[in-house]
């Protein structure tokens, strides 16, 4: 993982400093702090060489889920991860499969109370072992046997779920990584928490976040005073000498930028 999401060069010549200078050397100091917090506030980090990751995360519904670091360039495994510590590995598709996915509803007969591993469904047209039911709004279970008009089911149900609701079961056990470059990953078969092992090799830091560091180094060393012979500056906001990687806050400017890259790039990230 880099230390400077962008080059010292560039921040130098924001600033109007010499390389090979002490000030230059305060200044990596600073971009190096500044780096780090905002990878931190983007809740991403940006890998200079290939790197392996493995990430547990939580995936709800048909939906997606973002992986915490970019860009991913494959995808090696991905495992549901159950309460019992037990995991089921799950299969990639083609595009065209995934795009046949398709969920059919069943309805409950009878109330499956906590604990319970059978249920009896109106209909068990379809429904066979090795797929997912969903039997409440956050709740899915292996079918590991089918004996109309009952199903028996694993792990054990946690919630209490009323007869009559439509319950969604899905033949698909599968994912898909639709967008390397934001890390999003979509998987069927409701919610669920999944093991993701991954691999993300060098890619470019996205230019809004460059600029967001630019930003933020020169606002804080423009407010610096430097004294001679100092290892440290005050800012005009405090009357205490700190260190010269104390990165303070970001200019207006680059704490929009920030929120907005924040609100775009969310969604399934723990």
């Amino acid at each position: 993982m880099p230390t400077e999401l962008v080059s010292l060069q560039r921040c130098l010549d924001r600033v109007g400093v010499e390389h090979d200078t002490d000030d230059a050397a305060r200044i990596l100091k600073l971009l190096r702090a500044v780096s780090a917090e905002v990878m931190d506030r983007a809740h991403r980090t940006f890998s200079a060489t290939p790197v392996i990751h493995e990430d547990v995360v939580d995936a709800a519904g048909l939906g997606s889920l973002i992986l915490p670091h970019v860009p991913v360039t494959d995808i090696l495994s991905v495992n549901t991860v159950y309460t019992d510590g037990t995991n089921e590995v799950l299969s990639a598709p083609s595009r065209a499969e995934w795009d046949g996915v398709t969920s059919w509803g069943h309805s409950l007969a009878g109330t499956v109370s906590i604990g319970d591993t059978t249920a009896t469904l109106d209909d068990v047209t379809g429904v066979e072992v090795g797929q997912h039911m969903l039997i409440a709004d956050d709740e899915v279970v292996r079918i590991t046997a089918v004996a109309d008009p009952d199903v028996t089911f694993e792990p054990a149900a946690r919630f209490t779920n009323a007869a009559g609701g439509v319950q969604h079961v899905s033949g698909s056990t599968s994912w898909l990584l639709e967008d390397a470059g934001r890390g999003k990953l979509v998987v069927s078969r409701g919610r669920r928490r999944l093991r993701v092992i991954y691999r993300v090799d060098e890619g470019g830091v996205p230019v809004e976040l460059a600029e967001a560091v630019l930003a933020w180094v020169a606002s804080r060393w423009n407010d610096r005073d430097v004294s001679a012979g100092s290892t440290g500056y005050t800012t005009g906001d405090d009357s205490e000498t700190k260190d010269a990687e104390y990165v303070g806050q970001p200019p207006p400017d680059a704490a929009r930028t920030l929120a907005r890259y924040w609100r775009r790039v969310r969604n399934g990230v723990v």
